[in-house]
């Protein structure tokens, strides 16, 4: 029998909680306050992240590595980039797979293994992003989807001299709902330009 995430409490765990922070702010004035604090400052990130790029580094490939961006969601592209890194792993090469997370871009190796302080704020530019990923000899980038990405992601390739590939999963590219289809849940008949860039 194991204890998982709070469960054996059912209903009474927000109540429970609820009453256990006022008792610690009475014995502890101001202790919600430090949480928060330490929560937004996260001292501990940098050590975080070292640990992981660390660990990173340990599964590199001599042969090099394919760079794979995607988007964060289920459905047909996570399969074919899951089916695209066992190809890549057969040939030698790792793959490494980009996707969104909130406002930063997070590294994967499909290896099985986590690496969630990996996140780079592409916001920000690419240059932290290409230096870290220069030691993992990336040979090409294939562009699988940018949904939740910064726009910058789009320049990854040219930021590392590697060829690109853009996969065409959807009609991303050209459509803001992806689809092709209109409020009226109708073909939208693809008007273009500016009728394209406000819909709802």
């Amino acid at each position: 029998m194991a204890h998982a995430g709070a469960g054996s409490f059912g209903g009474a765990k927000a109540q429970l909680l609820a009453r256990n922070l006022a008792i610690l702010n009475r014995l502890h004035p101001g202790y919600d306050a430090l949480i928060v604090a330490f929560r937004a400052d996260d001292p501990l990130a940098q050590a975080r992240f070292r640990i992981d790029a660390w660990r990173w580094r340990q599964r590199r490939c001599r042969k090099g590595s394919v760079l794979l961006i995607t988007h964060a969601r289920d459905g047909g592209v996570k399969r074919h980039v899951s089916e695209r890194c066992a190809v890549i792993v057969a040939s030698g090469l790792r793959p490494i797979v980009l996707s969104p997370d909130a406002r930063h871009c997070r590294l994967d190796d499909a290896s099985g293994e986590a690496f969630p302080n990996l996140r780079f704020d592409t916001s920000r530019g690419l240059a932290e992003l290409v230096a870290f990923l220069c030691d993992d000899k990336p040979l090409r980038v294939e562009l699988h989807h940018f949904i939740g990405h910064d726009p910058a992601i789009l320049g990854l390739a040219d930021a590392l001299n590697v060829p690109y590939d853009a996969v065409m999963h959807d009609y991303a590219w050209i459509c803001p709902r992806i689809t092709l289809v209109g409020v009226d849940r109708r073909y939208c008949g693809e008007p273009g330009g500016e009728a394209c860039e406000f819909l709802d």
